[in-house]
């Protein structure tokens, strides 16, 4: 039996091996791996040992892509494989691509009981004060608008290419009130909102003071937190937001207490908990249905 019987060897590959190693020796021979057909993933032990991992991994919020998998292949299970054959292997065993589900939920911070003090537990107490009558929730949060989405092809005269407008972007800052007069507040801007912008916001729209941030300045000349206020909202309100930037700035969270002087409380929300904030509803009504 010849000898590249025992190695599985092509008979042509063998005789080509020998013919440069009479002419240059070991130099001339290539120092790689021995040809062949790589191993497959055919076997049930590799398969599961990949659906398993997959199964973990979603647990955990880690995603693969196919490359990442071969490589965990060959670092763990020994496997030489190609990216289309390990496609059609998961395709076949039920694993889809498919676009995962952004959400923060994993990264807020436990629910509070309904009966506590809390911002977010409070919501319930606020409620039902909404509901008699006795004061106004607020939910207040900011939103981004592109009234002119990218057009990758138009019409056009010969020798000519048309133009296309786009990154036009409006934000708009609104107020969702829920009470005996529910209503919804807003304004629009084309640049973006800081916490001046939104302080003068609140003093104009939602305490109702026509001089705006001067009216709320005057009311705090020296006098401190027992000054007469120049007006109080009536009745009283409640404003919920999230912990964005503006939302929390010196500018806008250091006039806290003369907010409250006039009627205007600020409840801050957990980290990551959009669902807590009913003007969400507005915004994904606007963008996913009544958007043109």
């Amino acid at each position: 039996m010849p000898k590249y019987l025992h190695v599985k060897c092509n008979p042509v590959n063998v005789r080509a091996a020998v013919h440069r190693f009479e002419k240059g020796g070991l130099a001339a021979l290539p120092d790689a791996a021995r040809p062949g057909r790589p191993a497959k993933i055919l076997g049930p032990d590799d398969r599961a040992a990949l659906a398993e991992m997959l199964d973990a991994s979603d647990e955990v919020g880690i995603t693969w892509i196919v490359p990442a998998l071969r490589d965990w292949l060959g670092a763990q299970r020994g496997v030489e494989i190609s990216a289309y054959w390990l496609w059609e292997l998961l395709r076949r065993d039920g694993f889809r691509w498919k676009r995962s589900r952004n959400s923060v939920r994993h990264q807020a911070d436990p629910r509070p009981p309904a009966d506590c003090l809390g911002p977010a537990g409070g919501l319930a107490a606020l409620r039902q004060d909404t509901d008699t009558g006795k004061r106004d929730l607020i939910f207040l949060d900011e939103s981004g608008f592109a009234p002119t989405m990218p057009t990758g092809e138009n019409r056009a005269a010969g020798g000519g290419a048309p133009g296309g407008h786009q990154n036009r972007r409006v934000n708009v800052l609104g107020a969702q009130i829920a009470g005996t007069a529910p209503d919804l507040l807003w304004q629009r801007a084309c640049g973006k909102f800081d916490g001046t912008v939104l302080l003068d916001f609140v003093c104009m729209w939602i305490a109702g003071l026509r001089g705006r941030v001067g009216a709320l300045e005057l009311s705090a000349d020296g006098l401190g937190i027992e000054a007469i206020p120049a007006c109080e909202r009536a009745p009283p309100c409640t404003v919920v937001l999230d912990n964005a930037s503006a939302h929390t700035s010196r500018v806008f969270k250091g006039q806290r207490g003369q907010l409250v002087k006039i009627g205007v409380e600020l409840s801050y929300l957990p980290p990551h908990s959009p669902e807590l904030n009913d003007i969400e509803l507005v915004w994904r009504q606007a963008k996913y249905q009544d958007y043109p």
